[in-house]
């Protein structure tokens, strides 16, 4: 008799057990949970005091998924079966591939409904930029532009390069005492010549993908040729290699100060080209605090208040400090202060509009997944356990396998 209510007794601590386990945590109707992973950093933490001071409606709270290996997957596991959390933070997640699942609500409605907010506020390209599949799923403040600079004795009138135009301009100089960047570490060239423009090769609509074509073999035998094995740390200085020719390319954020900065390392008149990519326009866009909506959000007028503040001219104004505003008016003002403090900034003015309004592609290096993928087999290939033709077709076939089970 002692056995069977220890059994019985067993069988109500398993049942006790499953039901805990399976308990969803309970948010009340004035609740709004925003998603992060790896915390969210101290900038959405500080906005969400802000919020959360000014409101008696509402509430933020930060949802932490943390940075472990099955974080990524237990946040989609969430979105996908739970109407919580109602606001994702997406910065280093795949927004195509949260786009493409239906994850995400499309907020232009939500633009043309606020007194305060609207479309016609943003930047024109900027606002183009944020678009997916020409709707938009998040909001940004800020973001900041990436490209490539060279000396003009070197590039000449050119605007950019596709990756094999590169690697002729590469070829050209191979005799001379040069090195294309400033880190010649195989692994942070690729990521140079790869990274931002992922999205060249990828097409998460139809779960297909390019990395077995010309272009990408390309970049591989240009890390391979240029680069070297071992991280080292260098002993020359980056100005002292551009100034004196041996250093061709810099990589660079596009504001005034970095401007006046190259234009005294390279003591020649400056060719703003982008990476090179298949249509020679590689200069990129980086949101900062991307905010997207839960499709299946019960509180989803909620959510949006919070959204909504960082898209305020106030908000903008007061907070947006390395970045661009995403505003029309928040970037007019930051350029004319940047001015009035540092009058020499004035002769690059001109030149930052211009990069800045012909750039319309978003960083799409968020997907780290992926990114592990290119350099678990890339690093095989420059170690010489694998030759080129083999690098590429497995690439090829496990990202296939990643975007189709991910889609």
């Amino acid at each position: 008799m002692k056995k069977y209510y220890i059994e019985i007794g067993i069988c109500f601590l398993l049942i006790f057990l499953l039901i805990g386990c399976n308990k969803k945590e309970q948010y009340d109707d004035h609740t709004i949970v925003l998603g992060v992973l790896s915390g969210g950093g101290q900038s959405i933490e500080e906005a969400v005091a802000t919020y959360n001071h000014s409101q008696n409606n509402y509430q933020v709270v930060i949802k932490n998924y943390g940075d472990k290996d099955d974080a990524l997957d237990k946040m989609i596991m969430d979105i996908m079966t739970n109407s919580t959390p109602d606001i994702i933070f997406l910065n280093t997640l795949p927004l195509e591939q949260y786009v493409e699942k239906g994850l995400l609500e499309e907020l232009t409605p939500y633009f043309e409904k606020d007194p305060e907010c609207s479309v016609n506020d943003l930047i024109p390209n900027v606002y183009e930029t944020m678009k997916v599949n020409n709707d938009l799923y998040f909001t940004s403040p800020g973001f900041a532009v990436f490209t490539i600079g060279a000396g003009k004795n070197l590039t000449k009138n050119a605007t950019g390069y596709t990756i094999p135009e590169f690697k002729e301009l590469l070829d050209s100089q191979q005799n001379k005492d040069i090195q294309p960047f400033y880190s010649q570490y195989k692994g942070h060239l690729l990521t140079t010549l790869c990274c931002y423009n992922l999205g060249d090769y990828v097409d998460w609509n139809t779960g297909s993908c390019s990395f077995d074509g010309e272009q990408f073999r390309t970049i591989l035998q240009i890390c391979n040729e240029w680069g070297e094995t071992n991280l080292t740390d260098y002993e020359t200085e980056e100005p002292e290699l551009v100034s004196s020719g041996k250093e061709l390319f810099v990589l660079t954020e596009v504001d005034l100060q970095n401007m006046e900065y190259n234009r005294e390392m390279f003591r020649d008149e400056i060719n703003y080209i982008g990476y090179p990519c298949d249509d020679r326009d590689g200069t990129y866009m980086k949101f900062n605090t991307m905010l997207g909506m839960n499709a299946k959000s019960k509180k989803k007028e909620g959510a949006w208040s919070f959204m909504r503040m960082f898209m305020t001219k106030d908000f903008q104004q007061n907070n947006i400090f390395c970045d661009w505003p995403s505003r029309t008016d928040c970037y007019e003002e930051k350029i004319a202060e940047s001015i009035a403090d540092t009058p020499e900034y004035k002769q690059d003015v001109d030149e930052l509009k211009k990069i800045i309004s012909r750039t319309h592609k978003r960083d799409r290096s968020e997907d780290t997944l992926m990114n592990d993928i290119i350099w678990d087999e890339a690093e095989k290939y420059f170690q010489g356990k694998k030759n080129l033709d083999e690098t590429v077709q497995i690439i090829q076939k496990r990202c296939e396998t990643y975007i189709n089970e991910h889609r």
